[in-house]
């Protein structure tokens, strides 16, 4: 059967002679026009190497929402928003005679046509569509927008599967909103740690400083007795999940495969560590089933998967898949349909119409199953992506997505066969040459010459000893004389006279082709290693030429490293899906209502280019596949919010406000101005900065409960201005300058004298409410005549008037 591998490389093996069909994971399929490799870890490398990144992701906020200038037409700006759909991003509030309007409540204005810019955005796109209501609009400054989280990576990186602006990728231009729609989730719904997601794969890497926190812990098992099944699920000890290849308790990840996926759904959010999982909340139970070759056998998959549905995972992520169908993975399946259990399948990577030309296990009909195909930047799908209008239910993103990736493999052993020493191999006699024609440009190989049966075996035994999580790889040109010709690749324990197979070659491989096996057999021993040939008939037309061997291993005692890897593949799209489940499955068990594949498949905006493709015909969108929930909860609103410049020594204040206000089982939160500031609990901030505060402030505000509900935005804390003044002869200070307002008299240095300059003015009532009395431009002319306050509601007892940023200062 033909299985896909890393960096497309095909394996050929002969079934037949197989204990177990071999699975491989359908793995990254990199984009043969653009590929891109791993990211080293480092915030300078992400700030250098990532081309082409919208200014807009640069910002720790979305682009602001909109005041309309005229507050006049107040009944129409009631008007307008009563059309709008009230739900947790597209929110307006009328304060001061203005209508503030969110980016989203735009964008469901003009359709989801709006782009995502910097300068020049407000005029530009609300000239658009307002004209016909006769408003005027103009964007007063960052307000807080959609919650975005402050990894790293995630702001600067391309991570366009959770915010896509249209950024252009090498020369692929990407679709503005072509992305799964988490940043309309996260205001309101980041999941739950008792939410268990299983991902049946390569285990996971759990020295990852973005995966720290993030595993599933069986907790009876971690805190029974050693050596004792605690749980009785005939696991000793699998506090951590399971690994079924080496059989033991710890599912470390040797390929990168499962830490992958892993990445995709889980990995730390809001940790400031560069990139940005899904899911804030929840739990992965990592299983391991596939070696550090990426293959697997389906009895130990079959297993992976009862394990994960026997032991509380909410969904299963299988990113794996093959060409052969088998008992014990299909009873597997019909097991976890029984248990109500989700499993989300990676369509594979071999460009083919599974309808017509059936894989596994993606073209089984369980109604538990939901089956994903990749689609890049632009909705296209991708080009190594399996499709089927019946069997593939729906795509998500599988290109150029960031995810968390493992150290680089060490080398252990490795034999080129340059040079004419050959003292390392015991070859059969006349059999074996070396050879120019190889399967690496330039370099020697071992060719076979002549024989029925050959044999090259190492001469030293291979020392694993200490190693673990080791793999063999080889560069191999080979083309069998017939049917029955194979290639073993077989392994030899120190003091065992039997050899155990590693793998076998039954078809054509090709000049550049580069096999890999797992070791897990011989990990931290010693064993020798042989390659021998099978034919039962003639040997004429075979061609056999070896080279490149290498033995790879992991740190078994690697540091905390935080190393990020650009990943493709249906494997890398699966997970998009899982993660969607998972929050699905919560949602469904909070409305008391089941979990259905039919409801999964709510979640699905339609594409042109996807039609005929998938039987949704579209692409995921979390966002409308869980409105349904995130409508019943309430929404949370900054009053004030527009506030974003204080002083030191001023009173800065925000007011959180729950709507519906019935809402009682809320208990507010800020994160980013220190431990001591605080929300009362009536959603009331109160903060004066002092001089250690001068500087940009990123500001969470939460209500916990039942959720979380939260907004985001960037304040500046300036420096407290101190207006200059003149001594003229007599001794006497006097201002500048004295601009008169509401009776007050405050003082104005002479370089204002001249132009236009930005006004606000505030006034504080007893209660301590401030309002904006005036928010705009002025002519330096009007600095020369009293400025009679406009009527409020609640009188006011101080004035704070900014004049271009700074803080005026009352006259003495």
């Amino acid at each position: 059967m033909t299985l896909m591998g890393i960096g497309r490389i095909r394996e050929w093996i002969s079934a037949p002679s197989l204990g177990a069909i071999i699975f491989l994971c359908t793995d990254l399929a990199w984009c043969s026009s653009n590929p891109i490799p791993k990211l080293p870890s480092t915030k300078g490398f992400f700030q250098n190497h990532i081309r082409n990144i919208d200014p807009a992701l640069s910002l720790p906020f979305l682009p602001p929402g909109f005041v309309a200038d005229d507050s006049s037409q107040l009944r129409q700006f009631k008007n307008l928003a009563a059309t709008l759909r009230k739900d947790s991003t597209r929110h307006f509030e009328i304060r001061n005679n203005q209508l503030h309007i969110s980016y989203d409540m735009l964008q469901d204005l003009a359709q989801n046509d709006l782009p995502i810019s910097g300068k020049g955005f407000g005029s530009r796109i609300a000239q658009s569509w307002v004209k016909r209501h006769g408003l005027h609009f103009h964007s007063p400054g960052p307000v807080f927008g959609m919650y975005v989280p402050n990894d790293y990576g995630y702001l600067v990186c391309p991570q366009w599967a959770l915010h896509n602006t249209g950024t252009t990728y090498g020369d692929r231009p990407g679709k503005i909103g072509v992305d799964i729609g988490m940043e309309k989730v996260w205001e309101k719904f980041s999941g739950n740690d008792s939410l268990v997601i299983a991902v049946v794969d390569a285990g996971i890497d759990f020295h990852h400083p973005d995966l720290i926190g993030k595993h599933w812990v069986n907790l009876v098992e971690a805190k029974g007795l050693p050596n004792v099944d605690d749980d009785n699920n005939g696991y000793v000890d699998d506090s951590l999940g399971w690994d079924f290849v080496d059989n033991d308790n710890f599912p470390d990840d040797f390929h990168g495969h499962g830490t992958y996926c892993s990445g995709v759904i889980a990995a730390g959010f809001d940790n400031g560590i560069d990139i940005a999982g899904i899911i804030p909340h929840c739990k992965i139970m990592p299983i391991r089933v596939l070696d550090a070759s990426g293959h697997g056998n389906q009895t130990d998959i079959a297993k992976g998967i009862l394990y994960a549905v026997n032991n509380g995972a909410k969904v299963i992520n299988f990113s794996i898949g093959g060409d052969v169908d088998n008992a014990e993975l299909r009873n597997a399946f019909l097991t976890a349909k029984n248990k109500g259990v989700p499993i989300v399948v990676a369509a594979g990577n071999e460009t083919r119409d599974i309808d017509a030309a059936p894989a596994f296990p993606a073209s089984y009909t369980y109604d538990n199953m939901i089956v994903v195909a990749a689609h890049d930047h632009a909705a296209l799908m991708s080009s190594f992506s399996n499709y089927g209008k019946t069997s593939v239910d729906l795509a998500a993103p599988g290109e150029l997505v960031l995810t968390l990736g493992i150290p680089d493999l060490k080398e252990v052993w490795k034999e080129g066969f340059e040079g004419s020493d050959l003292s390392g191999w015991s070859l059969t006699p006349g059999a074996f040459v070396l050879s120019t024609v190889s399967p690496v440009a330039g370099k020697q190989s071992l060719g076979w010459t002549s024989g029925v049966n050959v044999t090259a075996t190492t001469t030293n035994y291979l020392d694993l000893i200490g190693k673990e999580g080791c793999s063999l790889r080889i560069q191999l040109k080979y083309h069998p004389a017939n049917a029955y010709d194979v290639l073993l690749v077989e392994g030899n324990l120190e003091g065992s006279s039997l050899w155990t197979e590693i793998g076998i070659v039954g078809s054509d491989v090709d000049t550049n082709s580069v096999l890999t096996y797992g070791l897990q057999g011989f990990d931290r021993k010693k064993f020798k290693l042989r390659f021998r040939t099978s034919a039962r008939f003639s040997s004429t037309g075979r061609i056999l030429k070896l080279d490149g061997l290498v033995i790879y291993t992991h740190d078994l005692n690697p540091k905390d490293e935080a190393i990020y890897t650009v990943a493709a593949g249906t494997s890398i799209a699966a997970p998009h899906v899982t993660a969607y489940i998972g929050l699905l499955r919560l949602a469904c068990d909070r409305m008391g209502i089941p979990w259905t594949r039919a409801k999964t498949l709510e979640g699905v905006v339609a594409e042109p280019t996807l039609a005929g493709k998938v039987a949704t015909g579209g692409r995921l969108d979390v966002y409308k596949g869980l409105q349904f929930y995130l409508s019943t909860l309430p929404d949370l609103h900054v009053l004030d919010s527009t506030a974003l410049i204080w002083h030191v020594g001023e009173k800065a204040h925000y007011a959180l406000e729950l709507n519906p206000t019935t809402v009682s089982t809320y208990n507010f939160f800020v994160n980013g101005l220190g431990a001591n500031v605080q929300v009362d609990g009536a959603g009331k901030l109160n903060w004066v900065p002092s001089v250690s505060d001068t500087g940009t402030h990123v500001i969470t505000l939460e209500a916990d409960g039942p959720t979380i509900l939260r907004k985001r935005f960037s304040i500046a804390v300036l420096p407290e201005i101190r207006i200059p003044v003149t001594t003229h002869g007599n001794g006497q200070a006097e201002p500048v300058k004295i601009w008169e307002v509401g009776g007050q008299k405050f003082s104005i240095p002479r370089n204002f004298n001249q132009g236009r300059h930005w006004i606000e003015i505030r006034g504080t009532s007893a209660a301590g409410k401030v309002q904006i009395l005036k928010k705009g431009w002025m002519d330096a002319a009007g600095f020369g005549q009293p400025y009679a306050l406009p009527e409020v509601l609640t009188p006011i007892v101080s004035l704070q008037i900014h004049l271009d940023g700074r803080q005026l200062q009352p006259s003495i």
